[in-house]
């Protein structure tokens, strides 16, 4: 397949290369560099005080598989997960609640 030694890239990259070839490549890696770099974007446009963005929290998941795909190809394995994704459920149900249902204290 390869026959150059590429290291920590060549771990990352290897099962894409495997299962759709070079232009797999190419795609998964614009589809990563995409989805990060939209949450990235998501998360500066947020500007409430006092309030916590759901998409810092993902991007903070993002983040840490973004640092670890360059040890091992766990990127698409760690973001759409079903674990991850019922917990960002979770955490979307959870600021429902308690940030819609606040009780402000009158004066």
């Amino acid at each position: 397949m390869l026959d150059t030694p590429l290291g920590n890239v060549y771990t990352t990259f290897y099962a894409f290369l495997y299962d759709f070839g070079y232009k797999g490549v190419v795609v998964l890696v614009m589809l990563m560099s995409l989805v990060s770099q939209f949450i990235f974007g998501k998360v500066r446009q947020f500007s409430r005080q006092g309030d916590i963005s759901i998409y810092a929290l993902i991007y903070g998941r993002i983040a840490v598989c973004l640092i670890l795909s360059f040890f091992s190809d766990k990127f698409y394995e760690g973001i759409f997960a079903i674990t991850f994704i019922k917990t960002v459920i979770w955490w979307i149900i959870l600021r429902w609640v308690f940030v819609r249902h606040t009780v402000e204290v009158q004066k």
